[in-house]
């Protein structure tokens, strides 16, 4: 198995950059959701599990320029995270007031509807961020794995999934989830595979140019449910923490070695 990709993203749930190189420490690549954009009315984190208010986030993409972020906007115009009129650019491309920060509050917090698999579906409520990784934005864990053999079980592009790294494998089926509790290999870096990762709206979501696609989270409950905290979830790729920074690239083996 080998890295065949690695991606990285400045600014939660907007869309990343490809690399072919990068440090991993302990809050993931360096510069991944480095930034987050904040509801000016709320305070909680904008997340695009919850679509109706910032799938639009999805439409742009942020590319770390060391001491800042650039984010370019759908047509094309380009946001600084170090101008101080980029709050006023991204609240005119999302239709509601926001402020874009690189300091996690103590307990942040992002909205999620609930999805059709759900009992109640579309219910609104609130979780807290940085379980796995206190300290961060990120959803659980700073680091998203996934095989191409999961993608090709569930028939469906990488982009979908927002990978940190993406793992080249002729093996079928889903192959991760031999790696659940085991020690990862991985370049000079050593990661520790925490959980499978469930899934929410986010994949079924228009990414670029890849259209909606609604039936997709059933069509991954039906290939690959396991049970998450006690109920059966839709999975695809796994959560992991990394136990020995190093860098990685693309084509370093990925071995398990624990």
């Amino acid at each position: 198995m080998i890295v065949s990709a690695l991606w990285r993203y400045p600014v939660k749930s907007m869309r990343g950059e490809a690399l072919d190189a990068c440090a991993l420490g302990v809050n993931g690549l360096a510069g991944d959701r480095r930034f987050a954009i904040v509801d000016g009315d709320t305070g909680t984190i904008a997340s695009a599990k919850y679509p109706r208010k910032w799938s639009a986030l999805l439409a742009a993409t942020a590319r770390d320029r060391g001491a800042w972020v650039e984010i370019e906007l759908p047509g094309g115009a380009h946001v600084r995270t170090d101008d101080p009129f980029a709050a006023e650019a991204l609240s005119a491309h999302l239709g509601r007031a926001v402020r874009i920060s690189d300091t996690p509050p103590p307990h942040p917090l992002a909205e999620r509807v609930t999805t059709e698999l759900d009992a109640h579906p579309g219910e609104l409520g609130t979780f807290e961020l940085g379980q796995g990784a206190p300290g961060t934005f990120f959803d659980f864990a700073p680091v998203h794995l996934i095989t191409t053999a999961t993608l090709r079980a569930v028939d469906a592009e990488a982009a979908r999934f927002r990978p940190n790294l993406i793992v080249d494998t002729a093996d079928p089926g889903f192959v991760e989830d031999a790696w659940l509790g085991k020690l990862l290999s991985i370049g000079g870096a050593r990661l520790r595979v925490l959980i499978a990762t469930p899934r929410c709206v986010i994949p079924t979501l228009v990414h670029g140019e890849h259209p909606a696609r609604p039936s997709l989270l059933r069509a991954i409950a039906r290939a690959h449910s396991l049970d998450i905290l006690g109920e059966p979830q839709p999975c695809a790729g796994v959560y992991a923490l990394v136990v020995r920074p190093g860098r990685v690239a693309t084509g370093d083996r990925v071995e398990v070695i624990a």
